[in-house]
């Protein structure tokens, strides 16, 4: 993905196997250290200057300062959130998923989820875009952690219809309703349903629970757009793509 961005920001290029000098700059990050060694070299390959590649977690990503001006923090026009997820929806090219996945694994990806997402649009400049992305189909990576969002930063931001370009992409729209799993079986629809002592573990969270959500925020999810695989036969992923005024 960081490459295909570079490609983008640099569409002219003024001699065969050098790109060009460009206002914009990216900034790619990755957990894994093999992962973000990896993306270094790739860069290197494509003979950039405007990719800085970074290697922690996104949910302490930190605050950027001018040099010239110490008080004026840097913030981004554009985020890409491909965020760590269960990854069910690549089941397909990963068989392998079908021997581990629980559908509880959405539960603990939950948390780091909206945490990364929440430090995104908070880096994020007004008028700037985010994008959320996941190859997972779990609503608890999905639209609950979008919804949380929402909730959070109320008319700050909000959730883009889809482009009209893009209109021949098979998907269908986010969800407003769903469950949440319970670990020994069964689901729970609703955060009441939970007695004293599970509220008070941190398995749960009151984000994971699609009520009660305003009517505001609920209106905005099927803005969302999930791309199960049997419909452009492809792998699965969600999507969604943040404003923030």
């Amino acid at each position: 993905k960081t490459t295909q961005l570079l490609e983008a920001m640099n569409v002219s290029c003024p001699e065969p196997g050098l790109m060009p000098d460009t206002k914009g700059v990216v900034v790619a990050n990755d957990l894994d250290f093999k992962r973000a060694n990896l993306l270094t070299h790739q860069v290197q390959r494509m003979k950039v200057k405007n990719c800085l590649v970074m290697n922690m977690d996104a949910q302490y990503w930190p605050w950027l300062y001018n040099e010239e001006d110490e008080e004026e923090v840097l913030q981004y026009d554009r985020i890409l959130c491909d965020v760590p997820c269960t990854g069910d929806g690549t089941l397909r090219k990963n068989p392998v998923i079908w021997k581990t996945w629980k559908v509880t694994d959405g539960l603990a990806m939950h948390f780091r989820q909206a945490a990364i997402l929440g430090r995104g649009l908070e880096q994020l400049k007004v008028g700037g875009r985010l994008v959320y992305s996941t190859c997972s189909m779990n609503p608890m990576e999905n639209e609950s952690v979008v919804a949380s969002a929402l909730m959070k930063y109320g008319a700050a931001v909000e959730i883009m219809e889809p482009p009209e370009h893009l209109s021949a992409l098979k998907s269908a729209p986010g969800m407003t309703e769903w469950l949440v799993p319970k670990a020994e079986g069964g689901y729970f629809s609703s955060w009441e349903e939970l007695d004293p002592a599970m509220k008070a573990k941190n398995t749960y969270r009151t984000t994971m629970f699609h009520e009660p959500l305003s009517d505001e925020v609920r209106a905005q999810l099927p803005r969302c757009r999930r791309f199960p695989p049997h419909l452009m036969d492809t792998g699965g992923f969600f999507v969604a793509v943040f404003v923030k005024h």
